[in-house]
C-alpha cells in the first residue's frame, strides 16, 4: 500500500498517524476508560507521539480506537506498546487486532525488530489480542 499515513478500512473508517492535535481526544478516550487507574499523562503522550510509530483509527475525524508506540533500546529498534485503547461502544470487533498489527508492522519498517508490554493478569480480552500478535508471558508481577 502506498499510502504510509492513511490507509482505508471501510468506506467510513481510515488508519491515521497520530500527532499532537489528537491528544485531546486521547486523553477523554483514556480518561473515560481507566478512571479509577490513574490518569495518563498529556506530556508522556506527546513524547510517545512524536517517535511517529503511534496510530489510530478514525471515523469522520472521531478517534474510535488507537496504538501508541514508544521506541526504546540502544539502537530504538525496540518498541513499547505503551497504549492500546478501542472505545467501549467499538470493542469485540476486531479493531485493536487491526489497530496493533498495524502500527507494528509499520514499526518494523523503521527499523523496529522487538516488542514488548505490560498488562494487567486480570484483563483477559487483551492478554487473548496479544496472544493472537504472537507475544508470549515471559513474568508475571504480582
Amino acid at each position: 500500500n502506498s499510502f504510509f499515513g492513511k490507509f482505508f478500512i471501510s468506506k467510513m473508517e481510515s488508519i491515521n498517524l497520530l500527532s499532537l492535535l489528537d491528544i485531546a481526544q486521547i486523553l477523554k478516550i483514556t480518561t473515560s476508560n481507566w478512571s479509577d487507574e490513574g490518569n495518563f499523562s498529556e506530556f508522556v503522550i506527546r513524547k510517545v507521539i512524536k517517535d511517529k510509530l503511534s496510530y489510530s483509527i478514525k471515523i469522520e475525524n472521531e478517534i474510535i480506537c488507537f496504538c501508541l508506540i514508544n521506541r526504546e533500546g540502544i539502537a530504538f529498534n525496540k518498541g513499547y506498546i505503551f497504549l492500546i485503547c478501542v472505545k467501549e461502544n467499538y470493542r469485540h470487533k476486531g479493531l485493536g487486532h487491526k489497530i496493533m498489527k498495524y502500527c507494528m508492522d509499520k514499526a518494523k519498517i523503521e527499523g523496529v525488530n522487538k516488542f514488548y508490554l505490560h498488562i494487567s493478569q486480570n484483563n483477559e480480552y487483551a492478554i487473548n489480542l496479544y496472544k493472537k500478535l504472537g507475544f508470549v508471558v515471559i513474568k508475571i508481577i504480582i
